[in-house]
């Protein structure tokens, strides 16, 4: 069975408790990203390196941008 990771049931935006290498995919770090963001509290957790909304881009299952 693949190892997953799963979002704590309160994710705490108040202190930085997270780096990308807590996560298994881009989707979960954007999940904890974008929880924060919404509540006020900005990127507490230093996932989005180039401030680009985009939380842990190097982990698998994100986006691919173009430019």
């Amino acid at each position: 069975m693949p190892k997953v990771a799963r979002c704590p049931p309160v994710i705490p935006c108040t202190f930085n408790a997270y780096s990308c290498s807590s996560f298994v995919t881009q989707p979960q770090a954007q999940t904890v990203f974008d929880y924060c963001v919404e509540r006020g509290f900005g990127d507490v957790h230093r996932l989005d390196g180039d401030n680009d909304g985009l939380a842990c881009e190097s982990l698998p299952g994100g986006f691919t941008m173009l430019r």
